[in-house]
């Protein structure tokens, strides 16, 4: 791959990383008062790695590396979740999308310039 096509692909990667990341905050939000529920955490630098050697995980995004976070404290009914932690990870990771999305519009943007001369 060239410069600027490995720099969309990555770029698109962090994108799908990005996207679950979200999904998995969003659902240790939803389930702050489960019972026995445990926080969750994409390990982004992991999915990253498995989403840039393989189709599998662009095919399959529910095998990426998500963990239960251990160790946290827990409320009497065994729930872990911390919904400020969750909700400022949430904000974070939201910055970052943005972030990868300016990146890939101006990437694109450069690419169309060029081309239309």
């Amino acid at each position: 791959m060239n410069g600027i096509d490995y720099q969309i692909g990555y770029l698109g990667d962090a994108l799908r990383a990005s996207e679950m990341t979200h999904r998995v905050l969003s659902q240790n939000i939803a389930n702050v008062n489960t019972p026995g529920y445990h926080t969750q955490r994409l390990d982004f630098q992991a999915a990253m790695k498995q989403l840039r050697s393989t189709d599998s995980a662009r095919q399959d995004p529910d095998n990426l590396p998500i963990e239960k976070m251990t160790g946290l404290k827990e409320r009497v009914d065994g729930n872990n979740v911390n919904m400020e932690k969750e909700v400022a990870a949430l904000n974070k990771n939201a910055i970052a999308y943005q972030v990868f999305a300016k990146l890939m519009a101006s990437r694109l943007s450069t690419m169309q310039r060029a081309i239309s001369g």
